[in-house]
């Protein structure tokens, strides 16, 4: 019979650990267990003095939540917590999540362009594991503690649990709809956003509709994460004021570096008058130093027309209309790599594709026409008369550079999130719709998420930090 385990939640992780580190059995305990394989980089060996053997070098004694893993008599039986990781709204599962128990307080996170790697994250956990395309985590062998504490992530969005009341080898499991990226910086930690809105695409609303707190939406001078820059025929601020104009942020590399993450909304045309060569060349520096942008739709012009190491991530045109998505609006998943695989699972669990393989969009444009080099494909057209087959593409930056030294990462999309619905053309975000999320929202929410992770290979499956 498993046992649910209700969660409450933590004023501070110190204060999770301080709980559970009161009661710690003393280390060289022959009945406690020590870090496995799964969680160093290295053979481990159990030892009767209390050491840990990393495989190189003399044995340390464990310390803190290290010291409470157990051994279970049954043999192949450990104790296990079980759970799934939701956008802020508890509506959308995200799909490679971080979760694990840290053995100290985690780091403070701070805001604005940081190089990170998956690789390069040291969380130094008890234990850790990644979530599924149904948002789903199984973290093995953890500490048997009155209060664990628990951190899920995802990039700079971090929130932190206590989970009562762990049973000794059994599985543990937290209800649905608990674990949930915060809505507000009172509930944990979020990257700062630079949001331009745009005549076209109301991106701001694809947060909003995730749950992000309409207080986190203020203009660049504000507390909250979520910073609005006015485009073209863009929205205001829920209290009616203007945006600054968009040039105020992309004018230099060090506007836009006060931000972990730039979204562009469309704004109907590309307006190259307003984003002359000298801020294509500061956006290529932000993505550079590992920014993360967002492009909706005529913003390929920061690549097309950017630095020929960005020109040269597609071959692109002719910027019309997909031919014939009214009458066929089946857009195909490539499947061919470990993401877009687990990106097709992800869209037919939440509903937007009846197979796994394919989804239904609207109002899609056609900007590019081949993926090149490196850059990934994840959606498009298998219509001979579709000029710009491809639908969204993402890649790594520098791009030139080798795998393990990216730490940018932009995309590129070619559909609007809610084509032909009143949905935040006024103010941001009052006027976003609060209904069902359309496919293509849910694609875009996908994307988003992976987009704000940490970089890593997409041709290779994503596996835990250490």
């Amino acid at each position: 019979m498993t046992r649910w385990t209700w969660l409450r939640y933590a004023r501070t992780a110190s204060a999770i650990l301080s709980v559970a580190s009161a009661a710690l059995l003393a280390c060289g305990s022959k009945s406690a267990r020590f870090i496995d394989n799964e969680t160093t980089n290295g053979p481990t060996e159990a030892r009767d003095d209390g050491g840990l053997f990393l495989g190189s070098g003399s044995p340390r004694a464990c310390e803190n939540l290290e010291c409470r893993r157990v051994t279970c008599d049954l043999p192949g039986t450990t104790t296990t917590l079980r759970g799934r990781v939701f956008d802020p709204s508890g509506r959308s599962p995200v799909y490679n999540a971080i979760v694990y128990v840290p053995n100290r307080e985690p780091a403070t996170i701070g805001a604005g362009v940081t190089c990170e790697t998956c690789a390069g994250l040291a969380l130094a956990p008890v234990a850790v594991a990644l979530t599924n395309e149904n948002g789903e985590f199984v973290l093995k062998d953890v500490p048997v503690v009155d209060t664990l504490p628990l951190v899920i992530q995802v990039g700079k969005w971090r929130r932190k649990f206590a989970i009562p009341s762990i049973d000794r080898c059994a599985q543990n499991w937290i209800p649905d709809k608990t674990l949930t990226l915060p809505k507000n910086q009172a509930e944990g930690d979020m990257p700062r956003i630079a949001l331009v809105t745009g005549a076209s695409d109301p991106m701001g609303c694809l947060l909003a509709r995730a749950g992000v707190d309409a207080s986190e939406f203020t203009s660049p001078s504000g507390k909250g994460r979520v910073h609005l820059f006015r485009g073209f025929g863009g929205e205001n601020l829920a209290d009616g004021t203007a945006p600054l104009a968009a040039e105020a942020l992309w004018t230099t590399k060090e506007n836009l570096a006060k931000y972990d993450l730039v979204m562009l909304s469309c704004e109907g045309d590309t307006y190259d008058e307003n984003k002359p060569a000298s801020a294509k060349s500061a956006m290529r520096e932000y993505l550079n130093m590992g920014g993360r942008v967002f492009g909706s739709h005529y913003h390929y012009t920061w690549f097309e027309n950017g630095p020929s190491d960005l020109a040269n991530v597609a071959s692109w045109g002719p910027h019309g209309n997909t031919p014939n998505w009214i009458d066929n609006p089946r857009h195909e998943i490539d499947t061919s790599f470990p993401k877009g695989q687990a990106f097709g699972r992800w869209l037919k669990n939440v509903g937007a594709s009846p197979d796994g393989n394919s989804i239904a969009l609207m109002d899609v444009k056609s900007d590019v026409r081949v993926a090149r080099g490196h850059t990934q494909r994840w959606i498009y057209r298998n219509e001979k008369d579709d000029e710009g087959p491809v639908k969204y593409i993402s890649l790594n930056t520098p791009v030139d550079a080798p795998v393990d030294k990216q730490c940018g990462r932009a995309v590129v999309t070619s559909l609007h999130i809610s084509s032909g619905v009143a949905n935040g053309r006024d103010s941001l975000p009052g006027s976003c719709r609060t209904s069902e999320l359309l496919p293509q929202e849910k694609a875009l929410l996908f994307f988003f998420f992976d987009l704000s992770s940490c970089t890593q290979d997409d041709r290779v499956d994503p596996a835990p930090p250490r």
